[in-house]
């Protein structure tokens, strides 16, 4: 598992511990901490169990291992994975959340301000504020924690989206509270809060699929080729070699019948993943810590049967290995366009928009070439 998310159960951790205190006392927290002591070591034992014999030969508690690593790395730490500015998590978050986004940010505020301006004695309506801020409180713990890390990683936030969005839930019932709380003639301020909702619910359904359309159109070239790559003959036991976008292959499932994966050396300067044996005891490669190019890892691309490349239309902008197949005439047997985000517009690049996106963003190449003698079109101008 990924026991960092650990900290999103602080709150509702509290939460628990305050409410069977105020019921149950002191022996109820004790209690309470010894079932969740013995469930943690039931869960990590397990884990553990399994770790050691059934993959790493030894034993090995691997929840231990990834904290240690990332919490006190002997050289380096997750930066040696990359590094970004806080803005990329910003971008990232208004990009998937949408109008969401201001809304939740707006709930914390806007629950306390409802619950201060609240008649003495009379509470603010339902949902109370003290449980949507504890249901709402484990997403900003966890964003406090990822802004700070300098290894940023847009799938780090996935564990914050579904409460984010039931805080924008929340600050748009008390939004539409407070509208409706305006002194209007009879029927106008429902009226009004109403379209404002369904104001806001379209608004976010459109950029939602905007958004969608987006990442299919300009990133579903990806999957295609590799669903078509299961049918190619010309694959059909071959050694398919990738270089510096290596990152693009989905995984095994989607490789032909006795077909296999292997890098060649690209301006890729970290490590490479392996294929799996089945366990870590007979690993035929060395691993370092330390995120360092292991040459182990590569195979020359004379012993490639068919490379998987990017191809960029500018000959300048091309990788190393794109370079290499064009000059030593491979052909290509099959491609799917890419969206060339270097060269693309930032709105449309983001969200499709009809009529603008596929004029104005620009496209690569992502092919299968083989060698010379088989059948195919050179190595060129990306496809449409």
């Amino acid at each position: 598992g990924w026991p960092f998310v650990g900290a999103m159960l602080l709150p509702p951790g509290l939460h628990m511990l305050h409410e069977t205190a105020t019921a149950k006392g002191a022996r109820g927290v004790a209690w309470l901490a010894a079932w969740g002591a013995a469930v943690a070591a039931g869960m990590l034992g397990l884990a553990a169990a399994v770790d050691s014999f059934l993959f790493y030969g030894r034993f090995t508690v691997a929840v231990l291992n990834i904290l240690l690593y990332n919490a006190l790395p002997s050289e380096g730490g997750d930066e040696l994975y990359g590094t970004a500015p806080v803005s990329y998590y910003a971008k990232n978050l208004a990009l998937n959340l949408g109008v969401a986004l201001p809304l939740a940010a707006a709930a914390v505020p806007l629950g306390l301000a409802s619950a201060w301006l609240a008649p003495r004695g009379k509470p603010p309506g339902p949902p109370r504020a003290s449980l949507v801020l504890m249901a709402v409180s484990p997403a900003l713990v966890w964003l406090a924690l990822m802004f700070s890390r300098p290894h940023k990683e847009e799938r780090f936030l996935y564990p914050t989206y579904p409460l984010l969005c039931l805080a924008a839930g929340w600050a748009l019932i008390l939004l539409r509270r407070a509208a409706l709380a305006v002194p209007l003639p009879a029927g106008l301020g429902r009226g009004l809060a109403a379209a404002g909702t369904v104001a806001v619910g379209l608004a976010a359904l459109a950029a939602g699929a905007s958004r969608a359309a987006s990442n299919a159109s300009n990133y579903g070239g990806y999957m295609t080729l590799w669903r078509e790559a299961q049918s190619m003959p010309e694959l059909s036991g071959a050694r398919i070699c990738m270089g510096s976008d290596w990152y693009t292959f989905p995984s095994s499932f989607f490789l032909p019948e006795d077909a296999s994966m292997a890098w060649v050396d690209s301006e890729f300067g970290g490590q490479l993943p392996q294929p799996f044996v089945g366990t870590m005891a007979r690993a035929p490669q060395p691993f370092n810590d330390v995120n360092a190019k292991e040459p182990a890892r590569y195979t020359p691309l004379g012993e490639c049967d068919a490379v998987v490349a990017t191809v960029a239309g500018d000959p300048a902008r091309r990788s190393r290995l794109a370079a290499e197949v064009a000059a030593e005439g491979w052909h290509g047997v099959a491609s799917a366009a890419v969206l060339d985000p270097d060269a693309s517009p930032a709105l449309t690049r983001a969200f499709f928009v009809p009529g603008l996106s596929r004029n104005k963003n620009r496209w690569m190449q992502y092919g299968v070439f083989v060698r010379s003698g088989a059948a195919g079109s050179a190595v060129g101008a990306p496809a449409a």
